[in-house]
C-alpha cells in the first residue's frame, strides 16, 4: 500500500514586548548581532533589526559618520517606541558628525492625531552638521529629544511634521 502520513505541529508565536540593541563604531554591521558583545556598526543596520513593541538602540563612546548613520525613515506602529540612547562613559560621547540633511524621519502609519507612537533621542553629541530638512521629520508620533547638543550644526528647525503633525518635548537641547 501507498500510505501517506500527514504529519502536523503547533506553534506558538510570541510577539517580543521589548528588545534591546546595540551599536558601536567598532562593531560589525555582517557579523554582529546586535547584542552588547557583539554590536552593530551602525544604525541603519539596527533599524533592520526593530520587530518588538519598545525597542532601545544603545549608542556606545566614539565619532559615527557616514550616510549609514542619517537620513534613514522608521515607521513606528501605533503603540510602540523607539529610543536611540547615547552611552557616554568617562567623558567620552557619543558624536554623530559631518551629518547632511536630516538625521531620521519618524513615521506612524495608521494616521490620525493620536500620536501613540513613540520616539526618542537621547544623550548624543551633533557636530560640523547641516540639516536642510529639519533635524527630524515626523509624522503622527511623539518625540523627547532630550539631552542634545549641536556643534557647529545648528538646524533651521529642530522637527518637520507632515500633513498630521507631531508631538515634540524638547528637554536640555544645546544649540
Amino acid at each position: 500500500s501507498n500510505a501517506v502520513e500527514i504529519m502536523t505541529a503547533e506553534y506558538e508565536v510570541k510577539i517580543v514586548d521589548s528588545k534591546v540593541i546595540y551599536v558601536d563604531v567598532f562593531g560589525d554591521d555582517e557579523t554582529g548581532d546586535g547584542s552588547q558583545d557583539n554590536p552593530y556598526a551602525s544604525l541603519s543596520r539596527a533599524f533592520e533589526d526593530i520587530n518588538a513593541v519598545n525597542t532601545t538602540i544603545y549608542i556606545m563612546p566614539g565619532v559615527y559618520s557616514g550616510e549609514l548613520n542619517y537620513d534613514k525613515e522608521i515607521d513606528i506602529p501605533s503603540g510602540a517606541s523607539v529610543e536611540i540612547i547615547g552611552l557616554s562613559e568617562f567623558g567620552d560621547n557619543v558624536i554623530f558628525k559631518d551629518l547632511s540633511n536630516r538625521f531620521l524621519g519618524f513615521t506612524n502609519n495608521a494616521g490620525g492625531f493620536t500620536y501613540d507612537a513613540g520616539f526618542a533621542v537621547k544623550n548624543i553629541v551633533f557636530r560640523d552638521s547641516t540639516f536642510d530638512d529639519g533635524f527630524i521629520t515626523a509624522q503622527s508620533v511623539s518625540v523627547l529629544l532630550d539631552n542634545i547638543s549641536f556643534i557647529n550644526a545648528t538646524p533651521r528647525k529642530l522637527a518637520v511634521g507632515g500633513d498630521m503633525g507631531f508631538e515634540l518635548t524638547v528637554s536640555n537641547v544645546e544649540r
